[in-house]
């Protein structure tokens, strides 16, 4: 995890500034959960190669001058030392699951808003440009009165269309204060001049080669490696021979002559059913897990596979749509010429060219919409937004 000095002023340069870009927007919303993603700090622990001092005494009949004195010590092995430095480190080493999970659905609600806030800039100006419109044939029908028959009712369809016009703006505008409220930000504009084109996804889709590391996959691998260290240290403790080393002294004190000391060990020779049960019970539960973890993978798969046909699929009539407008306004554009070029045109016909282009273009944007969410979905199935780096996946390097 990277994270800089200049983080820290990103909330004051978004308030200050009058437009931001979406890196500035992304970063200043995820720095809150980004910076708690501390690294931890690893404790050493020293494992010994004594694991036991016992010491006992004993006296016959309260006779002290024939007290006996026992010192055994229990040593490890180099083989179980390393077992249990091993296991330790894993357990330290634990992922948190939780929190990378918090970050990624925090960095899928973010993305989820700067497309919005993308939608919404280009719907705002769509609605300027049909209100522009209709302001245009009411100045138009207002001229006609009194001169043609008239049908009033056209005036009237017009204001309620500026109603309704209004109503989408005022919604619209709710929506984006609401967005930037949720960051903190104050209103300001945004620039979308890097957000990517549907030929960037295509290239993305293209030259995709998917890494699985889902937090699912991440915290079976590590349940695999706490089974293989479990097993590790069980066969560390059942291999080891020497069970302990024991020194012996008794009296009488008096008579260093007749003083005794001896030397002593025990040895093992494993044989418990509880250990090699353990070892069984360890060796289920690691095949479990592994059967479990092809089966998220196959599953992950799957629905990666899915989203991405589906998207690819919508790009194509996405592509094939904007191919049909195009045509059609190159015709209509000629037609508008023709119509001008005459003498006395009536200018209601250029009117519903311009609305013509413009219901395209919002109907284009509601495709292209769906393709965007469609996208930010592919890429939390892909696991590419999960990664704890601050990208922008909606803007162009």
């Amino acid at each position: 995890m990277r994270i800089t000095i200049l983080f820290i002023l990103f909330p004051f340069l978004l308030h200050t500034q009058t437009t931001s870009d979406g890196t500035a927007f992304l970063t200043h919303a995820l720095v809150t959960v980004d910076s708690s993603l501390i690294v931890k700090s690893y404790e050493t622990v020293y494992f010994p190669w004594i694991e036991e001092y016992e010491f006992r005494t004993e006296t016959n009949d309260f006779d002290f001058q024939e007290q006996e004195y026992v010192l055994r010590l229990s040593p490890s092995t180099a083989r179980k030392r390393k077992a249990q430095a091993r296991l330790y480190s894993l357990l330290q080493a634990r992922p948190d699951v939780e929190l990378q999970a918090a970050f990624c659905d925090k960095s899928a609600q973010v993305h989820a808003d700067w497309l919005s806030l993308y939608i919404i800039d280009i719907q705002l100006k769509q609605l300027d440009a049909l209100n522009k419109n209709l302001e245009d044939r009411s100045r138009v029908y207002e001229k006609y009165m009194g001169i043609y028959k008239f049908d009033f009712q056209k005036l009237v369809e017009i204001e309620q269309n500026k109603t309704d016009l209004n109503l989408k703006q005022f919604s619209l505008n709710k929506e984006r204060a609401y967005i930037l409220a949720k960051y903190n930000l104050g209103l300001q504009e945004f620039d979308f001049s890097k957000f990517i084109t549907t030929d960037d996804i295509l290239e993305t889709l293209a030259n995709d080669k998917r890494m699985v590391h889902s937090n699912n996959l991440i915290e079976d691998a590590y349940k695999l490696d706490m089974i293989n260290a479990e097993i590790d240290l069980e066969k560390a403790e059942q291999s080891q021979i020497l069970d302990y080393v024991q020194l012996r002294y008794s009296g009488p004190h008096d008579d260093q002559f007749k003083e005794r000391l001896s030397i002593g060990m025990g040895i093992r020779l494993p044989n418990d059913g509880n250990r090699k049960l353990k070892l069984k019970e360890l060796q289920l539960d690691y095949d479990r897990i592994l059967a479990d973890q092809e089966m998220d993978k196959q599953d992950a798969e799957y629905k990666y596979l899915e989203i991405k046909q589906e998207l690819q699929e919508s790009l194509e009539v996405y592509n094939y749509y904007q191919e049909q407008i195009q045509k059609e306004r190159s015709q209509l554009k000629n037609l508008s010429a023709k119509i001008t070029a005459e003498e006395g045109y009536n200018p209601i016909s250029i009117l519903d060219i311009e609305e013509r282009a413009i219901s395209n273009d919002v109907e284009r944007i509601e495709i292209l919409e769906d393709i965007l969410f469609d996208y930010l979905d592919y890429l939390i199935r892909s696991e590419k937004l999960c990664s704890s780096e601050l990208n922008n996946f909606f803007e162009k390097l």
